[in-house]
């Protein structure tokens, strides 16, 4: 859930409003400590230590960060996790704070592409796939939260993308129909159908092209044969020769 979300509601995870203040003066102090820290000192404790299902984690220690392979879910069991992922600017922006009870470490991409750092001595315990589905079925704050990082995931990789292929429209569109396929295979959808649900004026403008320059991209794909627009939306005809395709044109 949003940090504003996190801060102003009950969570139901067993801290109290002060407790929750104690917190983010503890984020701030580690924060603030950190760029004096010794580095030997940094990477010692930096990804905390592991026994048996069990991590633990000192404050300032980091569960995962962007660039990280999604490997493992996590419930936090006690302390607490800010979640924050950066700006283009290099400054962050706090995603949630993770307390018990909470599930971390779940997005659709292959990697994270935000950061889970400990504020306070913190023990998590590994979730299974199983688990987290049934958690999934049973809470629908965490149906929202699960949610919301495919969104998080999705914006990151079109802001990527924009950055990344400047001058090259049939490249973003490229990029972005495979973030699409991705995205529909980790929620258990077909990655080779992508429903005509969004106007070209809106997908024109989320990838900064003219609405011409996205028909020239659409007509660029068909005629290589890699997808087919259809009146019920696109289909991709082969996700490897799209890949190679997106990787031949950078």
């Amino acid at each position: 859930m949003p940090a504003g979300g996190v801060l102003a509601s009950a969570l139901g995870c067993g801290a109290s409003r002060s407790g929750r203040v104690d917190i983010m003066v503890a984020y701030a102090k580690v924060a603030a400590d950190e760029g004096g820290e010794n580095h030997a000192r940094r990477q010692q404790r930096q990804r905390g230590t592991i026994a048996g299902s069990k991590r633990f984690l000192e404050p300032g220690a980091i569960l995962f960060q962007q660039g990280d392979t999604h490997a493992k879910l996590y419930r936090v069991d006690d302390g607490a996790l800010c979640h924050y992922w950066y700006r283009n600017d290099g400054s962050h922006e706090i995603i949630e704070f993770a307390y018990a009870g909470d599930i971390v470490g779940f997005g659709p991409l292959a990697t994270h592409v935000s950061t889970a750092r400990a504020v306070t001595t913190t023990e998590l315990s590994h979730v299974t796939p199983h688990e987290f589905n049934r958690a999934l079925d049973l809470d629908g704050q965490l149906a929202a939260r699960v949610a919301a990082a495919a969104d998080r995931e999705l914006e990151h990789l079109r802001t990527r993308t924009v950055r990344l292929t400047r001058n090259k429209p049939v490249l973003r569109l490229a990029s972005l129909l495979l973030a699409l396929s991705r995205l529909n295979s980790a929620e258990g959808r077909d990655p080779t159908f992508i429903p005509d649900a969004v106007p070209s004026e809106f997908l024109a403008d989320r990838l900064r092209i003219t609405v011409d320059e996205l028909d020239d991209a659409f007509d660029a794909l068909e005629d290589e044969g890699l997808v087919e627009l259809t009146s019920a939306g696109l289909r991709i005809f082969n996700v490897v020769e799209l890949v190679q395709f997106a990787d031949s044109a950078k």
